[in-house]
C-alpha cells in the first residue's frame, strides 16, 4: 500500500549488495524526491535528469559514475533513451549493473498510451541481464497479469500487503450542484466537529479562517485538497489563500501561470514545514511521501479508483487517525474523459484495472462501504472482502475510522475516545512470504548468474522491441505514402474528388459546407489543443512518431513547420461527412454531422494509431485510395 516503506527498500537492497542499481521514476517531482531520500539515506547516488544530456555528451555523463556509485535514478524518458542504454552497457563492461527498480509500477500501465518512453523501459533489458522489480502501492491482482507480458517478466514473485487503512476515516458528501457549491461545502467542512477532532487545532475560532490558516494548525498538522481540473484548483486557492501545487507548465487560460520544478519544490517545501493546507491536482497524488497530513479532500470525484486511493493514502502516514472526504461530481457519469476511458477499455475487451467504473458508484447515502469497494479492487484474492463490518467482527481488531457509509457499525473500542497519539496497526491478511538463502556470491559470480538466469528475459526483450518497431514504423510508412501522394492538394477535395489543383482546405473553393470545417478546426485549436498528446504526435499533421522522433519531421512540436500543415484535419473532416455509417462501426461512437461536439472521440488513445484523427485518415488512405480490406491492414 502507499506509504509501506518501498524507498527504504530500495536503499537497504542497493547497500547491501554489489553493483549498480537503478531506479526508473514516471515523475519528475517523484525522481527529485528519490535524490533527497537516498541522500538522507547516505547512498552515493547519480541522477541524470533529461535524455537530451545524453544525446549531447554521454561520455562526461557517465563518467560522474564512480566505483562508489550504488544507485543511478533516472526520469522513464530517460531510462527509455537508446544513447542512455548504450552508455550503461558501457558501464557494465567495468561495473555490474544488477537490478532495475520500476517505481510507481501502475503508472507505467495507466500511462502508457499517452505518455510513449513508458511504453519502452523494458528494452533495457534485451541488452543487460537484470533483475527488475515493481514498485507500487495500488496493484489490483489484474494489473500484475499485463505487467508480467508488459516487462517481459519471468514467474514474478508477488509480495504484498492488503490496500485496508484502519486509521482513515472515508467520508463521502453530498454532492453539490455547481462548482460554487463546492467552496459552501469546504466551508462546511471546515467548521464542523469532525474536522476539528481529526485536524486538530489549537483553538476554535468562529470563522473558516481558523480552521485553515497556519496559526491555526499544530506544525505537524496539514491537509491537502485534491482537485481534476486546473481552474476548479485556483477558484479554491484564492478563497481560503491557499498554494496551488500544480504539473502544468505552460500558462493556462492566462490566470494560472505555470510551475516550474524548482517551484514546486518550493512549494513542498514550505509545507513540510509550516504545515496548513495545500490544493494540489493529482500530479501530487503518487509517490511524493508528505508526513503529518490529518486530512484529504477530492473536490470532485477523482478519475479513477486507483487515483483516489493514491490521493486520499497521501494522509495518515504515520498510521495515525486521519480524515478521507470525497465531494463527488455533481452526477454520476458526466466527466467525458473517465466516460471516453471506460468505452476504449470496452472496446478493446480490456479489463477496467484502474477502477473507471468502480469510483462512478462511490456516492452520497449508496450504504455502500467504501472500504469495501477499495479493497474488494485491490485484495480481489482476499477470502472475504474488509468492509467496516468485517473489521468489526475480527475479534483481532479492537479499533478502527468507521467510513460515512457504515454508520451502525461500531468497532470494539470508540476511536472517538482516543488521543491523536494513538497508532492504528492492521493484522497482514497475507501471508510473509517464503525467504530463501543464498551463499554469497562474488560479483564476477553474480554476474554470470544474472545472465544465466535471465538470458531468455534478454531474448523476449528483444523479440517484443523489434516487433514494436515493426508495428510503430507501419502506419508511419502508410501516411508518408498518404503524403507524397496528396502533396499540397486540398484534403476534402481528395475525399470527395472535387478540384485537383494545389489549395489550403480553409479557402476550399469547392466543399459547400467549409463552416462546418472550419468550426471543426478551430474546436482542435480552441478546446483540445491542451490536451493533444505532444510526445505522441505532430499537432498540425496528427502523425504519430517513434520514440519521440517523427518520421516526417525531426522537430514537430511547434518549433518547426509542418511540411502538411491541416491536412490531416481536412481528410478526417471529409472522411467523417461521407462515410458516416462506417466511422461509427469504426468508432462505436455516431457523430453525427456536428462534428465539432464530437472531436473528443478522436484524441482517444488508440494503441496502434496514437489519436483516432489517425486513425481515420489510415482507414481512407488503405480502404477507399488503396482498396484494401481494413481487416488486412489491423
Amino acid at each position: 500500500r502507499p506509504g509501506g516503506g518501498k524507498t527504504a527498500l530500495v536503499a537497504l537492497v542497493a547497500s547491501v549488495t554489489p553493483g549498480i542499481t537503478i531506479v526508473s521514476v514516471p515523475f519528475l517531482g517523484l525522481r527529485d524526491q528519490w535524490v533527497k531520500v537516498l541522500d538522507t539515506f547516505q547512498v552515493p547516488t547519480v541522477l541524470f535528469s533529461s535524455k537530451r544530456e545524453f544525446d549531447s555528451d554521454p561520455d562526461h555523463l557517465m563518467r560522474s559514475i564512480t566505483s562508489q556509485t550504488k544507485i543511478v535514478v533516472v526520469s522513464s524518458d530517460v531510462a527509455a533513451h537508446t544513447p542512455f542504454i548504450d552508455a550503461m552497457l558501457k558501464v557494465a563492461q567495468r561495473r555490474l549493473i544488477s537490478r532495475i527498480f520500476i517505481d510507481e509500477l501502475q503508472a507505467y500501465y495507466l500511462d502508457r498510451e499517452f505518455r510513449h518512453p513508458l511504453n519502452l523501459v523494458y528494452a533495457m533489458r534485451k541488452d543487460l541481464p537484470l533483475q527488475l522489480i515493481g514498485l507500487s502501492g495500488t496493484v489490483p491482482p489484474a494489473l500484475v497479469e499485463d505487467v508480467t507480458d508488459m516487462f517481459c517478466l519471468e514467474r514474478p514473485h508477488v509480495i504484498r500487503t492488503s490496500i485496508t487503512r484502519l486509521n482513515v476515516r472515508y467520508k463521502i458528501l453530498q454532492a453539490p450542484a455547481h462548482d460554487s457549491g463546492i467552496l459552501a461545502t469546504l466551508k462546511t467542512l471546515f467548521a464542523s466537529n469532525e474536522w476539528s477532532y481529526f485536524v486538530r487545532p489549537q483553538h476554535q475560532g468562529s470563522g473558516v479562517s481558523d480552521f485553515v490558516n497556519a496559526s491555526s494548525l499544530l506544525p505537524a498538522d496539514k491537509f491537502i485538497i485534491f482537485v481534476p481540473f486546473l481552474d476548479l484548483g485556483k477558484v479554491i486557492a484564492d478563497e481560503f489563500n491557499l498554494p496551488f501545487y500544480h504539473g502544468s507548465s505552460r500558462t493556462v487560460k492566462t490566470a494560472i501561470p505555470p510551475l516550474t520544478p524548482e517551484q514546486c519544490g518550493h512549494i513542498i517545501s514550505d509545507f513540510n514545514r509550516w504545515g496548513s493546507g495545500l490544493v494540489a491536482t493529482d500530479a501530487l497524488g503518487a509517490g511524493i511521501d508528505i508526513p503529518g497530513v490529518k486530512a484529504v479532500i477530492c473536490a470532485r470525484t477523482p478519475m479513477s479508483a486507483m487515483a483516489f486511493v493514491q490521493q486520499t493514502d497521501r494522509g495518515g502516514r504515520d498510521d495515525r487517525a486521519c480524515l478521507a472526504v470525497l465531494i463527488p461530481d455533481f452526477k454520476a457519469g458526466m466527466r467525458e474523459a473517465r466516460k471516453l476511458r471506460i468505452q476504449h477499455l470496452a472496446d478493446s475487451n480490456k479489463k477496467d484495472i484502474a477502477g473507471y467504473n468502480l469510483i462512478e458508484t462511490v456516492r452520497h447515502g449508496s450504504k455502500q462501504c467504501v472500504r469495501g469497494k477499495m479493497t474488494g479492487l485491490f485484495d480481489e484474492k482476499v477470502s472475504k472482502t474488509t468492509t467496516c463490518k468485517d473489521l468489526a467482527a475480527n475479534t483481532d481488531i479492537e479499533v478502527f475510522q468507521v467510513c460515512s457509509e457504515c454508520q451502525n457499525v461500531r468497532p470494539a473500542q470508540d476511536p472517538d475516545n482516543l488521543d491523536g497519539s494513538h497508532v492504528y496497526l492492521a493484522p497482514d491478511v497475507f501471508p510473509p512470504p517464503k525467504v530463501t538463502l543464498f551463499t554469497p556470491l562474488t560479483q564476477d559470480e553474480l554476474n554470470s548468474r544474472l545472465k544465466a538466469v535471465f538470458s531468455n528475459t534478454s531474448a523476449r526483450a528483444e523479440q517484443r522491441y523489434l516487433q514494436y518497431v515493426h508495428n510503430e514504423q507501419r502506419p508511419i510508412l502508410e501516411m508518408q505514402r498518404m503524403l507524397n501522394y496528396l502533396g499540397k492538394r486540398c484534403g476534402l477535395c481528395l475525399v470527395f474528388g472535387l478540384g485537383l489543383e494545389e489549395h489550403d482546405a480553409f479557402h476550399c473553393p469547392y466543399y459547400t459546407r467549409l463552416a462546418a470545417y472550419k468550426a471543426f478546426k478551430g474546436c482542435f485549436n480552441n478546446e483540445c489543443y491542451q490536451y493533444w498528446p505532444r510526445n505522441v504526435a505532430c499537432y498540425h499533421c496528427g502523425v504519430a512518431s517513434i520514440g519521440g522522433g517523427n518520421a516526417l519531421h525531426e522537430d514537430y512540436g511547434g518549433r518547426t513547420t509542418c511540411p502538411v500543415d491541416s491536412a490531416i484535419f481536412s481528410i478526417a473532416f471529409g472522411v467523417l461527412d461521407r462515410w458516416p455509417e462506417e466511422m461509427r462501426t469504426l468508432f462505436g461512437v455516431d457523430f453525427g454531422r456536428n462534428f465539432a461536439k464530437n472531436v473528443q472521440h478522436l484524441l482517444v488513445p488508440d494503441d496502434t494509431f496514437k489519436v483516432g484523427l489517425f486513425k481515420v485518415v489510415v482507414w481512407w488512405w488503405w480502404t477507399k485510395s488503396e482498396g484494401k480490406d481494413w481487416k488486412e491492414f489491423a
